[in-house]
């Protein structure tokens, strides 16, 4: 009897594991979708690089500090081509998610996305897979992986930012 307890117990924890994998997978997609719809052309767009130690005070915003990351380089991104490709790597990111994380999170990426009045920004780990929000989505962060970090490592060398230290 013991055995038949534990094998349902097993089954019952699949399936709920295997509902909760299709509300992330969903989720992710609904993300990633918002972000491929990015009206690139009418988007005032930055990327930052930041400096992951610290980080006190994510509401922190000033020239020098971004959601209480210290800025090491600032870029507005003009060229259409370039928005397109980096949402595209985000957006691909976001949408290869299988629900990974890890604690650290230790931005060294930001984007400050300005449609008309509406400013919606990003803070990046790709150490622990996941983006904290403020305007988009409600201020839901999201998971993602790390395949993005060379397109945004490209455009980061390409507009002359300082890079962070790799782990410290």
């Amino acid at each position: 009897m013991n055995s038949r307890f534990f094998f349902l117990l097993t089954m019952a924890c699949s399936v709920m594991a295997g509902d909760v994998g299709d509300k992330i997978k969903q989720e992710q997609a609904r993300t990633a979708g918002q972000i491929e719809a990015w009206p690139v052309s009418k988007t005032q767009f930055f990327l930052y690089s930041l400096d992951p130690r610290g980080g006190i005070g994510y509401v922190v915003n000033t020239e020098q500090v971004f959601h209480g990351f210290t800025i090491l380089g600032k870029a507005e991104v003009t060229t259409e081509d370039d928005k397109a490709a980096l949402l595209k790597a985000f957006a691909q990111g976001v949408r290869e998610s299988d629900g990974r994380v890890a604690a650290c999170f230790n931005p060294r990426h930001g984007l400050r996305l300005v449609v008309g009045s509406s400013t919606n920004d990003f803070t990046i780990c790709f150490e622990c897979l996941s983006v904290m929000t403020y305007g988009f989505n409600h201020g839901q962060g999201f998971l993602i992986t790390a395949s993005p970090s060379a397109a945004f490592n490209k455009f980061v060398e390409k507009y002359h930012l300082k890079k962070a230290k790799q782990n410290g």
